[in-house]
C-alpha cells in the first residue's frame, strides 16, 4: 500500500481530504500529527502554486515520504484583489495562528464601507504532490459571491464559508453529500495527480 502525507494541520482541510481520499482503498493517508514536530517552512512564494510546492517539498524531504500540500488564495474584487495569496493571514496583516472569529472580524472591518451587499470574489488553489524530486500540480479557480453577514456554525478552518454563496446557494445550506462539491473541490483533478504519480488507480 502506498503512503501519502497530507501536509496540513488545518482541521477543515483534514476533513476535506479525508472525505475525498477515503474513496481510495489503496492509499494510506497520513497527516503531520503522525510525524515528529518540525519547524514549519516559510511560505514566501508569490503564487499559490509556489507555496504548495514549498510545503510539499519541505515535508517530503523531512520525512522521506510522498507528500501532498495545497495552498489557496482569496481575491475580493472590490478590495483590489485582497487578501491575495496570504488569504488567511490577509497579506501578512494577521498572525499565522489567527482564530476563525478574528479572521471574520477583520474581513467585516475591511468590507463594511463598501456600498454593496454581495461581493464578487474568487478562490484560486493549487495542490502539489512532491515525491522523488518531482512535482505535479492541480490548479483551479472557483468564483464565489460573498455576503457581508456571516452565519454560524461554519466549517472549522474555513471562516469564509460563513459568507460564501456558491451556485446561487449559501455554502452552509449545501449538504456535504451534494454533487456540487465534486466540481467545487475538483476531486477528479486530485485523483488525476495521484494516478499519474503513483499509478495505482
Amino acid at each position: 500500500m502506498k503512503k501519502l502525507l497530507i501536509a496540513t494541520t488545518n482541521q477543515g482541510k483534514i476533513e476535506m481530504f479525508n472525505k475525498i481520499l477515503s474513496k481510495l482503498d489503496n492509499i494510506e493517508i497520513l497527516y503531520l500529527s503522525d510525524f515528529p514536530v518540525v519547524e514549519e517552512p516559510e511560505e514566501n512564494g508569490a503564487t499559490v502554486q509556489a507555496n504548495a510546492l514549498i510545503k510539499a517539498k519541505y515535508y517530503a524531504e523531512q520525512f522521506n515520504i510522498a507528500t501532498l500540500a495545497d495552498d489557496a488564495g482569496f481575491s475580493i474584487d472590490k478590495l483590489g484583489g485582497e487578501p491575495g495569496v496570504k488569504a488567511r493571514r490577509w497579506a501578512w496583516e494577521l498572525a499565522d495562528n489567527v482564530s476563525d472569529e478574528d479572521c471574520l472580524d477583520f474581513y467585516l472591518e475591511k468590507v463594511k464601507l463598501i456600498n454593496q451587499d454581495i461581493l464578487d470574489a474568487s478562490h484560486p488553489f493549487c495542490r502539489c504532490i512532491y515525491v522523488d524530486g518531482k512535482a505535479y500540480y492541480q490548479n483551479w479557480k472557483i468564483d464565489v459571491k460573498l455576503t457581508k453577514t456571516p452565519r454560524r456554525p461554519y466549517v472549522s478552518g474555513f471562516p469564509v464559508s460563513s459568507m460564501a454563496i456558491i451556485d446561487g446557494r449559501h455554502r452552509l445550506d449545501i449538504a456535504e453529500e451534494d454533487p456540487i462539491w465534486e466540481s467545487f473541490y475538483q476531486e477528479e483533478g486530485l485523483y488525476k495527480i495521484v494516478r499519474e504519480w503513483f499509478n495505482i488507480i
